[in-house]
């Protein structure tokens, strides 16, 4: 019979997804001031590009988007739209660090955002940092689930903690036996 806790994921609920929302709309409109001061500062070449493609443009995809939405066609966050074409301003009127910044920025949005899950496999437990994380069952004081809270207890007495969603488990017997499978793996580490 094949182990159900073989490749167990819990998906863990992402408490700060929020302030990542938050702080990336300040950042869009941090570039979109900056965007606007430096095509006033520009030459009028310049100034339509700044202008057009990073201002103007998301500003008139934004309702077309969110139709597209409606339609299930396709749909990007509205973040996601900002941030392309403020690189794609910059990018085109010659300020490749600044679109490199946005870039990077964008990115480190994404990954932010992405689904956090904690998978536990026979080889020990795959952690959502970034980089990924594998943590071996050697280095697992206590792994536990009580009260939608998954704790990872390691022996260098680093203690993390997450709150679990509500469809990580079946029911309760469900959670019993994977505490019990985790201890094993501990106890045979």
């Amino acid at each position: 019979m094949q182990n159900p806790f073989a490749n167990f994921s819990i998906s863990l609920i992402n408490t700060k997804k929020k302030q990542y929302e938050t702080l990336s709309w300040w950042i869009v409109l941090l570039n979109g001031a900056t965007l606007i001061y430096t095509a006033i500062s520009a030459g009028a070449e310049q100034q339509k590009l700044l202008l057009f493609n990073g201002v103007f443009l998301p500003l008139i995809l934004l309702p077309l988007n969110r139709w597209w939405s409606k339609r299930r066609i396709f749909y990007y966050s509205d973040l996601t739209l900002f941030y392309i074409f403020g690189c794609y301003a910059w990018a085109m009127s010659g300020f490749y660090k600044s679109a490199g910044i946005l870039l990077i920025l964008f990115l480190l949005y994404k990954i932010s955002l992405r689904p956090l899950r904690i998978i536990v496999s026979e080889q020990g437990i795959d952690y959502p940092s970034f980089p990924r994380k594998m943590i071996e069952w050697n280095k697992v004081t206590q792994l536990i689930v009580k009260d939608d809270l998954l704790t990872i207890d390691l022996r260098s007495n680093q203690l993390m903690q997450h709150p679990i969603e509500k469809n990580s488990f079946i029911d309760e017997r469900e959670v019993t036996e994977f505490n019990a499978h985790c201890q094993q793996k501990i106890n045979l580490a």
